[in-house]
């Protein structure tokens, strides 16, 4: 890959895009030296022509642009679980947890694990970005996800943005 030839840059990875959404130093490894070869590897496969391919993937209009959900369910691509090959990888938990909101008369949030599973192990988000005990989730909060915690580290940066209740909350009926 020439320098130059896409639009993914390091200036724009460290503002936060692409890559860097979660590439940052603090929700995955950032961008210092000792870093560089975990992405710049020297494989033609990673280059320009690799770059290329994504473009056959699903689009979405948020984050960098690709419904990587979309593209694992239908075998486009095969991620792996993890960055970091020698640690063991956790079994992959598939049920759903619901998450009942203190408002009157609001429907609870379901989070699916099984999509997550396609890239994340569980030590991905447990326990530095949900660190909690079964049953303890009233400390959850939209304004909180809003602030880029919880799910918003992700929802905020690189996967669908919080921005239609109904993907979250499902039985979620609003008047016409």
């Amino acid at each position: 890959m020439k320098v130059n030839t896409t639009e993914i840059t390091e200036a724009r990875n460290r503002k936060g895009e692409f890559c860097g959404g979660c590439h940052n130093g603090e929700t995955a490894f950032g961008h210092t030296k000792e870093n560089c070869p975990k992405c710049h590897t020297g494989n033609i496969r990673s280059g320009a022509k690799g770059f290329g391919e994504l473009s056959q993937l699903p689009p979405a209009g948020y984050g960098n642009r690709i419904d990587w959900t979309a593209a694992a369910a239908k075998g486009l691509i095969n991620p792996v679980r993890s960055l970091y090959p020698e640690q063991p990888q956790g079994r992959a938990y598939a049920g759903e947890l619901k998450f009942v909101p203190t408002w009157a008369n609001f429907p609870a949030a379901v989070f699916p694990h099984e999509p997550h599973n396609y890239w994340l192990d569980c030590s991905g988000c447990h326990p530095d970005i949900f660190g909690i005990k079964k049953k303890t989730t009233k400390h959850f909060s939209m304004n909180l996800i809003n602030e880029g915690k919880f799910c918003g580290v992700c929802h905020m940066n690189v996967a669908f943005p919080i921005n239609n209740c109904n993907r979250c909350h499902p039985d979620l009926r609003r008047s016409k």
